[in-house]
């Protein structure tokens, strides 16, 4: 623990926990149905923002307002999505990073919230956990079981505060119900009966969007690729040529997500219950 994680003889890492909030809980937050802390905290976690499209703008539109929170550093391969990150940090002197291991090496900061796409999941949580810092990282959590063990094994190796961006597991009406059927309260439950129901049609298909949920408007192609880092955004996957269906619409490719199953279907089986 570094002497200046410690405030009035707290430990920073200890209040994060005992408080509720996590490495960077308060960006859950950006959901309606999940309560902000009662208070604001004396000394606000230090946020690095990696990924700004769709989840990650939401979540920094929060971060960048919340009192529980200070957005020193923001990253993204996309040009547009990383000027939006400064623009909603609220912060005149946010850091903007276009390589996310130089996010990770800045000392200001403390906490990462992850929102890329999962293809990089994995990658970004083991080196922000190398780091040292304590990690909020979105939905689909990583692309394979043993993806899910390697991270699971770091985060405890390293007593690192996580947690998942997850509604489902954020809303009270969840934990309540796993209250009730823990306690008996319903009985011997045999049966849960649940769905996902969305489609769309052939001129607006689900994540065929370009930008934001049910944005349908066309981007210029050669204007994006003028300021997006291709490479760097594929990673160690197959370095192919670019095309728009991969970048914009990535959750529709198993090579970069996980489909309707990791992205709509865990908000409903992954409850813990």
């Amino acid at each position: 623990m570094r002497e200046d994680t410690k405030k009035d003889g707290i430990e920073r890492r200890g209040f994060l926990k005992t408080s509720g909030l996590g490495a960077a809980a308060m960006a859950a937050a950006a959901h309606p149905y999940v309560a902000r802390a009662a208070s604001p905290t004396p000394d606000p976690v230090r946020l690095g923002h990696i990924g700004l499209g769709v989840r990650g703008g939401q979540l920094i539109e929060y971060t960048g307002t919340a009192d529980e929170a200070k957005v020193v550093a923001v990253c993204d391969v996309y040009k547009p999505h990383l000027q939006k990150g400064i623009e909603r940090s609220k912060r005149p002197d946010v850091k903007a990073y276009h390589d996310y291991h130089d996010l990770l090496a800045d000392p200001k900061v403390e906490a990462v919230i992850i929102a890329t796409p999962d293809h990089w999941h994995e990658k970004m949580f083991l080196d922000t956990i190398a780091a040292g810092k304590d990690v909020y990282c979105e939905k689909g959590w990583t692309m394979s079981v043993d993806a899910a063990k390697r991270m699971r094994t770091a985060v405890k190796k390293n007593g690192t505060v996580m947690q998942l961006g997850h509604q489902g597991r954020q809303h009270p009406a969840a934990r309540v119900a796993g209250d009730l059927i823990r306690e008996g309260a319903l009985g011997d439950v045999t049966l849960v009966h649940t769905g996902r129901y969305f489609n769309g049609t052939p001129e607006k298909p689900p994540w065929r969007w370009y930008g934001w949920y049910s944005d349908y408007v066309h981007p210029d192609p050669r204007q994006v690729l003028k300021e997006l880092d291709w490479e760097r955004w594929l990673g160690d996957l197959p370095n192919i040529d670019w095309n728009e269906r991969h970048f914009w619409h990535w959750r529709c490719y198993w090579r970069y997500g996980t489909g309707q199953a990791g992205d709509k279907f865990g908000h409903l089986l992954g409850l813990d219950l």
